[in-house]
């Protein structure tokens, strides 16, 4: 016995691998009574028996600290015990080898110090080998194999890891050769103390010194490595790891179970152990593994499970794995040619995928879960093949009775389809919950798995069905030789492809365009095919063309392609380019081969020139001296408007209006001169313009010939006047847009007083030119020119009377009368009239002579 109950009695058992009746068991924390020269005294060393049947050897007798049995392991023969001892002695060589209780025990080579590393925490052996887990070494950890030691990764994770807490050994790698995986269960990255599990490889007589497989389940304080056990459980001849995480689920704990195949560990496990499931009260499940036993003799090994905060242990039994033999099968395996008639229908085609099992193994009905999914590795959009109802993949939960089993999918083949590439099926099966159902603890497993079947197409390319072509590109424009900016147009393009070889599969032509240009239709080109359909890509500026399925050998397909122009970019012009690509297969030489069509893009605008006078009659009254106010004091402003309006199609750039304005000064006396310029945008206000003007003062000289010329001319304008040059320069005129210059022309009404009476109509005229600045890529049109004439009516003043006039003429008159009236007497005209009126009254109604006596007579 210990002599005490706090020794840990049990902290570390192992299993005689040649000898089942023989055990190890430790109690690291054991008492001894030792004596130096001060006398006797007690001292923590540690002590491992070994029992043989009814016999207990004490097989540590330690003479100095120690906790020696903190672990142990049996050699793989059966004929050592490897113990460690961390804290053994000055030089600290991490454990004993005992060959026998009855030899003295042996220690490991020191060529290394392992002073306060903790080495031994964990023992194990490799061929003969022992190895020393040392968690402590440089705050990192390491491992010690032989005389090579194997380092933790340095970095801020693997701090503090305690790597090397645990270690087993086992041919994980299935290449013949024993591995060495090693536990670090104070990990911490996403969650402190996750842990890790590292692999490390043989390699020829010694070890990779970096993980060849990292095992990993991050959970909140797990401790995930703190134990581990290589053994073949599922009995399909590759090792499997099973790995504890004591502390997982706040301190319940739970194991790992990672399966070995053919290639290699899987790093998913394929089972959790949780210990709630074993038991609700169970704390520290998995602190502890036994070596694996076939406890049940069923040829599966057993293994116990270790949970010392709750005082339990647990035996877990290994349950039979169901052997399957399974495979699926698509018929036929060939489908026709694509120039088949069975294509050239619109009906889809019906093939069978046949899953075929054959289970060993087990005796009892099982159920299993499968699922099969049509046309892998193809986008959903784009899959050539369907189940019943167009379903993709089909789900269904077999019952499987005997063993063998088979069941026939009814599998439809779309009549058009977009790819060369084998259609893949691919069928998933496993267990119900993975076979770990409550309603049978002990039932046989059966690995989940995966199936595939493929189905090819005869492609009509020789024994080796490999497609050799390349193609010919062209595109040329009928119609479109010249475009002009701003000009919405209709451009047409054709394109034309021509397959040199083979069958090319598949086969799409890519048209790149500006993004200034809308993709309208495509339509057939002469005598060409009529099946070719585009669709614009996700970018809009790239077009995909199908040209058949396949584009047959030594053909030619050419198609014409409609675009609109929206608008266009100047100074660049239209580049529209194409590639073809195809599943077939293309030499090297001809890949990503590009032809590119060129057309000029020229701007253009047609700017007319208006002209409007504002008056077109301007009437000067001659001043009067009855008037308020003399229009000798006034000056009549006359105004020219001149409008530039761009029609388009282009934009217009760098324009230049200039027009010439009469200017007349005579003895510093202004005649006629430019009042003011004015300017504005009109439908354009974002433009600018800007306006200056120049003038050329006359000489003395010249004065007495102009004063001449003015007093004969009827046109005043710049082709015998010096005159005012007005240059506006606008930097854009937008297409439907106008401009209006207002040139104002002051006249001094006191020089069309002068004009009076020499003429009645004086014309003033200005003319306007606008022209264009030529560039590369704009084309020239001719410069425009428009005059604008006002007519100047001079109105002459009425006559003003003398008073003398008027008083001579009535004079005049009344003297005329006189004289007239005195000629009149002195021809007695006045005499005769009266002796004529006399004549009459003497004559009778009838015209007689009336005799009537004198008055004489009666008086008598």
């Amino acid at each position: 016995g210990t002599g005490d109950s706090n020794h840990w009695l049990g902290v570390t058992v192992d299993t005689n691998p040649r000898k089942d009746s023989n055990f190890i068991v430790c109690s690291h924390r054991n008492i001894t009574t030792l004596s130096d020269l001060h006398g006797n005294y007690d001292q923590q060393t540690g002590s491992c028996f070994e029992i043989s049947g009814t016999k207990i050897d004490v097989t540590t007798k330690p003479r100095s600290k120690a906790t020696a049995g903190i672990s142990a392991r049996y050699s793989q023969d059966g004929d050592s015990i490897i113990i460690g001892a961390p804290t053994h002695g000055s030089r600290e060589r991490g454990g004993y080898i005992f060959k026998s209780s009855q030899q003295p025990a042996s220690q490991p080579e020191d060529s290394i110090p392992l002073n306060q590393t903790y080495a031994g925490y964990a023992v194990n052996m490799v061929g003969s080998k022992i190895i020393l887990g040392i968690p402590r070494y440089q705050d990192y950890g390491a491992i010690k194999i032989g005389g090579e030691l194997i380092s933790a990764p340095q970095n801020k994770f693997t701090f503090g890891s305690y790597f090397g807490s645990a270690i087993a050994v086992g041919d994980v790698s299935n290449d013949g050769k024993q591995d060495v995986i090693v536990g670090a269960p104070f990990y911490s990255e996403k969650y402190p103390e996750e842990g890790r599990v590292y692999i490390f490889h043989a390699v020829s007589s010694s070890f990779s010194m970096t993980a060849n497989v990292i095992l990993s389940v991050p959970a909140y304080r797990s401790r995930f490595g703190s134990t581990l056990v290589v053994a073949d459980f599922d009995n399909d001849t590759y090792s499997d790891v099973l790995v504890g995480a004591p502390y997982e689920n706040d301190g319940i704990g739970c194991i790992y179970l990672f399966n070995g195949n053919e290639n290699k560990l899987k790093k998913t496990p394929s089972q959790k152990i949780e210990g709630t499931k074993i038991n609700n009260k169970i704390r520290s499940f998995g602190i502890s593994f036994s070596r694996s036993v076939d406890i049940d003799e069923n040829g599966y090994p057993d293994i116990a499970v270790g949970a010392y905060l709750s005082d339990r242990a647990v035996v877990l039994l290994s349950r039979p794995v169901i052997k399957l033999l399974a495979t699926l099968v698509a018929k036929p395996q060939i489908l026709q040619s694509f120039l088949d008639p069975i294509w050239q229908t619109n009906e889809d085609i019906i093939v069978n995928v046949t899953l075929f099992m054959l289970f060993s193994g087990g005796n009892q009905d099982l159920v299993m879960n499968t699922n099969l999914k049509v046309d892998i590795g193809e986008p959903a959009s784009r899959k050539r093949a369907y189940l019943e109802n167009n379903q993709k993949e089909h789900t269904s939960l077999e019952v499987i009775k005997g063993v063998f089993f088979q069941k026939v999918y009814q599998i439809y083949i779309k009549n058009k389809i977009n790819s060369l590439k084998p259609i893949r099926f691919h069928l998933d099966y496993h267990l119900p919950n993975n076979g770990y159902g409550a309603w049978c603890i002990l039932c046989p497993l059966l690995k989940s798995g995966n199936l595939s079947a493929t189905m090819k197409f005869d492609l009509l390319c020789g024994t080796d069905e490999i497609c050799n072509t390349h193609f010919n590109l062209e595109l040329t424009s009928p119609s479109s030789n010249l475009l002009l900016s701003g000009e919405r147009k209709y451009i047409e393009i054709v394109a034309k492809v021509e397959n040199v070889n083979e069958h090319a599969y598949n086969t799409k032509a890519h048209i790149n365009f500006p993004s200034w240009l809308e993709y309208v239709t495509v339509k057939k080109h002469n005598n060409g095919i009529n099946n070719v359909t585009c669709s614009i890509e996700s970018n809009q500026y790239k077009l995909t063309c199908f040209l058949g399925y396949p584009m047959r050998e030594k053909s030619t397909i050419s198609f014409l392609l409609t675009f609109i122009a929206n608008w266009m970019p100047i100074p660049k012009d239209l580049e529209v380019n194409m590639s073809v690509t195809t599943d077939s297969v293309v030499p090297k030489e001809y890949l990503n081969k590009t032809v590119s069509l060129t057309i000029p893009v020229k701007k253009k605008s047609v700017v007319k020139l208006f002209g409007i006078p504002e008056p077109d009659l301007y009437i000067h009254k001659s001043s009067s001296k009855s008037s308020s106010k003399s229009s000798s004091d006034e000056v009549a402003v006359i105004s020219h408007a001149f409008i530039l309006e761009n029609i388009g199609p282009s934009e217009a750039h760098n324009l230049v209006f200039e027009t010439f304005v009469p200017y007349l000064i005579i003895r510093n006396m202004t005649i006629m001169t430019l009042d003011s310029v004015k300017y504005d945008g009109m439908h354009d206000e974002n433009s600018s313009i800007v306006c200056r003007s120049t003038k050329r003062n006359y000489s003395e000289d010249n004065i007495q010939t102009i004063t001449k010329d003015i007093m004969k001319a009827v046109t005043y304008d710049c082709s015998w006047m010096n005159c005012i040059n007005v240059t506006c320069n606008f930097n854009e005129l937008k297409t439907k847009r106008s401009k209006k210059i207002q040139i104002n022309i002051a006249v001094e009404n006191r020089y069309l007083d002068v004009l009076k009476g020499k003429m009645h109509n004086i014309y003033i005229n200005t003319t306007g030119k606008l022209k264009q600045e030529s560039k590369d890529y704009i084309i020239k049109v001719p410069d425009v020119e428009k005059t604008i004439m006002t007519k100047v009516y001079i109105k002459p003043l009425k006559p003003t009377l003398k008073w003398w006039i008027p008083v001579a003429s009535i004079l005049s008159g009344i003297l005329l009368m006189v004289l007239v009236s005195i000629l009149l007497y002195e021809l007695g005209f006045f005499t005769r009239y009266k002796k004529l009126e006399e004549e009459k009254e003497n004559l009778d109604p009838d015209g007689n002579e009336n005799k009537k006596p004198n008055d004489e007579n009666e008086n008598r």
